[in-house]
């Protein structure tokens, strides 16, 4: 059974869906690292030397990085704090508002 959370504050809500993608972000690490093992396994007692694709470099290339920063109004505008600042950040900074205002 799943805990109540509906009495969470927003900012709470917001830091365990983090934690969550967080969390289903290192369970499919760990289910792919075991099905590696596995197909090496079954090859090796087939006599057979298998290569897996999938290098460290790629996967952290495809990483999505969780979001720091989210629009006031459109929460679906986030960002994750590395590489250019969106537009609608620039604007806000622009209109003398502060990077910290928008912290999640």
């Amino acid at each position: 059974m799943l805990p109540d959370i509906s009495n969470l504050s927003e900012e709470d809500l917001k830091k365990l869906i983090q934690k969550a993608e967080s969390l289903i972000a290192s369970h499919q690490e760990q289910r792919k690292k075991d099905a590696a093992q596995k197909i090496r396994e079954l090859a090796e007692s087939a006599g057979l030397s298998v290569e897996i694709s999938a290098s460290e470099k790629a996967k952290r290339a495809r990483r999505k990085l969780p979001p720091k920063y989210r629009h006031p109004e459109d929460p679906e505008k986030t960002w994750s704090g590395i590489g250019a600042k969106p537009k609608w950040l620039r604007a806000f900074e622009q209109q003398g508002r502060n990077l910290e205002e928008f912290k999640i």
